[in-house]
């Protein structure tokens, strides 16, 4: 069975991304109606946020390890602590204020994509920047995913890229990510499933180095197309969207 809380939401825009946190509360990010969460009681409740946030478009929302709220949006990034509400545009030090993506590393800092200015990471309520000039294949990030303790890879509309906690390194050695745009990425079976507009890229790590395993672009004679999510369910089964 199902339930539908679609007239609790108001807006004609769409659900855009869900967050479960750790109260058990459900938050869903919209195109154009801001943010609401479910809460246990199975109530729908808005979460008012200032001016313009509340139809902006949320395309992200994390939570880091001291239960705080992270919402990326079109106009900057927003931080909820359960009572209070701070906002983080580029007069604060973002490289851009329309945000694509956002993960947490294992130190908790927060890593943020931006639409044509790269990638910050947001540590000590200060922001470092990175672009092409240091190192991405493109200043549009579409994706971004902590591995392991020490590395975050960061995809782009032309390629992946992958942070080692010094420097940012481009996986320019596999042929099948140059220039594709990744749109997803995840740990499966020891391996990385990377999402691209062309199907599935899998990567494994061997000693310092990844290398390419196989490429997935049909399943059942059909062409997968654009994979827009990957997720490992409890049974062990992965689960894919696509455009198909």
């Amino acid at each position: 069975t199902y339930k539908q809380f679609k007239s609790e939401i108001s807006g004609s825009g769409s659900v855009y991304c869900i967050k479960q946190d750790n109260k058990k509360n459900i938050w869903f990010g919209t195109t154009n109606s801001g943010v609401y969460y479910l809460d246990p009681k199975e109530k729908i409740n808005h979460l008012e946020l200032a001016g313009d946030y509340n139809t902006a478009i949320i395309s992200k929302i994390v939570e880091d390890a001291m239960g705080v709220l992270w919402f990326a949006t079109e106009f900057g990034l927003v931080k909820y602590n359960h009572h209070t509400l701070k906002y983080y545009e580029e007069k604060q030090g973002l490289s851009g204020n329309y945000l694509t993506a956002i993960a947490i590393d294992h130190e908790n800092n927060l890593w943020i994509g931006t639409t044509g200015q790269g990638v910050c990471i947001f540590k000590n309520e200060a922001f470092l920047n990175f672009s092409v000039m240091d190192g991405l294949p493109n200043k549009e990030v579409t994706c971004l995913y902590q591995y392991k303790t020490n590395i975050t890879f960061i995809g782009t509309v032309a390629g992946l890229a992958y942070y080692n906690g010094e420097d940012i390194i481009q996986l320019n050695t596999i042929e099948q990510l140059k220039n594709r745009t990744i749109r997803c990425i995840t740990k499966y079976a020891d391996n990385i499933w990377i999402g691209t507009d062309y199907g599935i890229v899998i990567i494994t790590k061997e000693e310092s180095n990844f290398k390419f395993k196989k490429t997935l672009e049909t399943l059942d004679g059909k062409d997968l197309g654009n994979i827009y999510g990957l997720a490992v369910g409890k049974d062990g089964a992965i689960w894919i969207a696509t455009s198909q």
